[in-house]
């Protein structure tokens, strides 16, 4: 089903801009007190999606659960702090915790669906030599695909614990696959296709914000990768740069390439 431009691209001009600051569950609340007149809108777009595939609700809470561990195993407080902030979020927009658990963790059954690119350019390739670095998110025009896509805001957030960061992310989500921090590093990332007999890799988004928030450099965010598997926190394409070096990563559970 087709969507028209008026429903696909609602917002027209400059991006919103979300500012959160403090504690998990207060930025988060003031997140959801900010947006809870769209992301009514965006959540059911999510569960009908994934409905229209086929998947029933319990077998999505299901799935999102194992998510929500896998978070809680590999970044341990850190990851039980992204949790309080969804429930945060919760409460101020008044949806459930699963309507925005959804948002931020559906990525990762959506996957097949998603297509997006990133790239960084710097030295002879730009006009002064600087590093200009982007993400382009993409989402087919089924399904609803694009309709939560369609819904960004630029999200700027003053953790009490970390750095603070700019990310243009889709509603509801406490991150994306574009995260610029107070250092100058910058996280990007793209899933990757390598197989039929193999699924789809790609990092959760909560991950790119975890990288962004708790890392200065490509250096440090390189070594904590490294420390990862290559499922929903490792996996897939991802470009670490800060002011002084780029770096690209590809990997998959049998490869693993930088440059």
């Amino acid at each position: 089903m087709m969507h028209g431009a008026s429903e696909i691209y609602p917002w027209r001009g400059p991006m919103p801009i979300i500012y959160v600051a403090g504690a998990p569950y207060e930025m988060g609340f003031q997140y959801g007190q900010q947006c809870k007149e769209i992301l009514p809108y965006v959540a059911r777009s999510h569960w009908n999606e994934l409905g229209s595939l086929g998947m029933k609700r319990e077998q999505i809470i299901e799935e999102m659960g194992k998510i929500e561990c896998y978070l809680i195993k590999h970044l341990n407080s850190k990851g039980k702090a992204y949790i309080e902030e969804m429930k945060g979020v919760a409460e101020g927009s008044g949806l459930s915790y699963f309507d925005i658990q959804f948002c931020n963790f559906g990525f990762g059954l959506l996957a097949s669906l998603r297509k997006c690119a990133s790239f960084a350019a710097w030295g002879k390739a730009t006009k002064t030599g600087e590093i200009i670095v982007t993400h382009n998110s993409d989402a087919p025009p089924y399904y609803g695909g694009r309709i939560p896509d369609a819904f960004q805001v630029c999200l700027v957030g003053v953790p009490s614990d970390g750095y603070s960061f700019i990310a243009p992310t889709q509603v509801g989500k406490l991150g994306e696959h574009s995260i610029l921090n107070e250092m100058g590093f910058f996280v990007g990332g793209t899933a990757l296709e390598w197989g039929t007999k193999h699924k789809k890799k790609t990092r959760l988004p909560l991950f790119h914000r975890y990288f962004a928030q708790y890392c200065s450099s490509t250096r440090e965010a390189f070594d904590l990768l490294s420390r990862m598997d290559s499922y929903y926190g490792g996996g897939g394409n991802t470009i670490f740069v800060d002011t002084k070096e780029a770096r690209y990563i590809q990997r998959t559970d049998s490869m693993d390439t930088s440059a």
